[in-house]
């Protein structure tokens, strides 16, 4: 089938919902870290973690093209109905990434950019491939899923605040219960594909 490239189908591998979720929780956890934060610095962290959330859905994307088209749930992804190629979707979570970790690095601090980019990939590397082995994957997953609030808080405050660490913590031990039942939900289809995370 021919690629069908529209602003509807990069926004589909960005997964919009997810980076959304990440930016709020970003947002405030740079609110909780530095209230009195400059607007400028406060943007560029939720925006830089945005840019990373959007690569790290991207390069899920790209890797797991093969299962994703055996779920209907998942089926109309982008790289999985054809519409992006792996290499396509890859090289469009690089751009995102080096922009996310640039503006990070440049408007805020290094540090915030390292924690960016060591989230992506335990997200992308580590947790992705992992779900064909073990359900431990989601455990893993929850590290990097719950880090956007940790990043924006060492973005502005310039280093791990209690505040950024609560709201990890918090993030981190919702999505067990939230996850989990997504995969219970789910899990034929995801044994289906060969993904091994149903408990």
């Amino acid at each position: 089938r021919r690629p069908v490239r529209s602003a509807r189908t990069m926004l589909a591998l960005c997964k919009p919902g997810v980076t959304t979720s990440a930016m709020i929780t970003a947002a405030w956890g740079a609110l909780a870290s530095a209230p009195a934060a400059y607007w400028v610095g406060g943007t560029a962290a939720v925006a830089g973690v945005g840019l990373l959330v959007a690569a790290a859905g991207a390069l899920n994307m790209a890797y797991e093209a093969d299962t994703d088209a055996c779920m209907p749930r998942t089926c109309e992804r982008p790289v999985a109905a054809g519409a992006l190629d792996i290499a396509q979707a890859s090289g469009i979570a690089v751009l995102l990434a080096t922009l996310g970790a640039t503006l990070l690095a440049a408007v805020c601090n290094p540090a915030s950019a390292a924690w960016g980019i060591g989230a992506l990939l335990v997200y992308a590397g580590v947790y992705t491939p992992l779900k064909r082995v073990s359900p431990v994957a989601l455990l893993i997953g929850a590290l990097p899923g719950a880090a956007p609030p940790l990043i924006a808080s060492v973005a502005v405050a310039g280093h791990v605040s209690g505040a950024g660490l609560a709201l990890f913590v918090l993030l981190f031990l919702w999505q067990i219960p939230h996850f989990g039942g997504i995969v219970v939900r789910r899990r034929f289809e995801y044994r289906a594909a060969g993904l091994r995370i149903a408990p």
